[in-house]
């Protein structure tokens, strides 16, 4: 049986198969690969998002999501702050437009507190115009939590660290017909044949259709 040339092969060199790989390399040490069909990383939902880090206010509290966008929030800050990569707490002001959207603003407001959001505030009118000029509404509320950062950047830095750690990152690796096998699998690229041991998708919406090639059920 021949031997993986890696561990784990992760197709799609956005945030999502950057983080993980990462994430492999850090927790369990192992030899990683990413493949990246474009020439560059986060050239498709990655690099082409709002770049908001965002607070945790919209979630119901106690929810999964809810405990994730907080925690991955404060953990991007940080490994912004640690890369040297600029990111901005700027804050958010969400506004009621109308009198019939104060309560939904009032609910806002419940679940970001009950999700650990400090220094959330209610704002008149008046309050609002203070935060932003440009506001028209009857009321908002300030959460200072939200952020800015230019996802590109992290997907690069986070791309960089896997490599500090032993793995590769390859573009313009669009992946094939995929063969899975006792003990791994053949990964096709344009350059080379590659064999894992383990494969993982992070290529957005053709992460199903990946996963499907490489012998995952159809669900």
């Amino acid at each position: 049986m021949p031997t993986p040339d890696h561990d784990l092969a992760i197709v799609g060199g956005g945030i999502v198969g950057l983080a993980a790989a990462r994430e492999a390399a850090l927790r369990f040490g192992r030899r990683v690969i990413v493949l990246e069909a474009e020439e560059g990383l986060a050239r498709h939902q990655s690099g082409r998002n709002s770049g908001i880090v965002h607070s945790g206010l919209y979630y119901e509290p106690g929810s999964l999501k809810a405990r994730l966008c907080v925690e991955g929030r404060e953990a991007l800050y940080r490994f912004c702050h640690d890369r040297g990569i600029p990111c901005r707490r700027c804050g958010k002001l969400v506004l009621a437009t109308r009198e019939a959207e104060r309560p939904r603003l009032e609910e806002l407001e419940r679940r970001g507190r009950a999700n650990g959001l400090v220094g959330v505030e209610r704002l008149s009118a008046a309050g609002a115009r203070e935060r932003e000029p440009a506001a028209a509404g009857v009321a908002g509320l300030w959460v200072p939590q939200t952020g800015v950062v230019d996802f590109r950047q992290v997907a690069a830095a986070f791309a960089a660290e896997v490599v500090e750690l032993g793995g590769e990152v390859v573009t313009r690796a669009r992946v094939g017909a995929l063969r899975a096998s006792a003990g791994g699998g053949d990964i096709p690229t344009p350059a080379r044949r590659l064999r894992a041991g383990a494969q993982g998708h992070g290529a957005g919406r053709e992460s199903a259709r990946g996963a499907r090639k490489g012998g995952a059920p159809p669900h």
